[in-house]
């Protein structure tokens, strides 16, 4: 199990993000490694520890999930939530904090923001997604991550040692 480094709890503090969306965050946090950033006192983002892109951009009140579009249209439907289009691909699903009061929605949405964290890792076999919105798996060996600085060593080699 993994615990919420002490950078994301401090990054959500100083945001000011609601209770609900922090208990969501520590919920991945310990189901998933992850890191964060503050950006410019606008949102915190998360990402898979080991590197990969963001998978979601926690705000004051509420979160917003990068998915495939298809998903992120079907959850939306589902859900009540509302989804920003960003491109065929990839489309993110906003939570907001006060939708989290039912079981049912705070499960989902860890449900939700777990998965965003697998497919934006590093280490993800999920290359392409189909109109159904399932990851299509290939059998593709995993990109080369440096030890040292946690990013991806295209050729083999890292461009920040020396």
């Amino acid at each position: 199990m993994a615990t919420v480094p002490k950078s994301v709890v401090q990054h959500l503090d100083q945001l000011g993000v609601a209770p609900a969306l922090r208990e969501l965050v520590t919920a991945a946090g310990a189901q998933r490694h992850l890191t964060s950033a503050l950006v410019a006192e606008d949102y915190v983002s998360l990402s898979p520890a080991a590197g990969g892109s963001i998978a979601a951009f926690v705000h004051r009140n509420l979160v917003s999930v990068a998915l495939p579009t298809p998903k992120a249209e079907q959850l939306g439907a589902e859900s009540g939530w509302t989804f920003a289009f960003d491109n065929a691909t990839t489309s993110h699903l906003r939570i907001p904090a006060a939708t989290l009061a039912s079981t049912e929605q705070r499960a989902l949405g860890l449900t939700v923001l777990v998965e965003a964290l697998d497919r934006r890792s590093l280490g993800s076999r999920h290359l392409a997604t189909p109109p159904s919105g399932e990851p299509t798996l290939v059998n593709a060996a995993s990109p080369a991550v440096c030890p040292i600085h946690y990013t991806q060593m295209l050729g083999g080699e890292c461009e920040l040692c020396d």
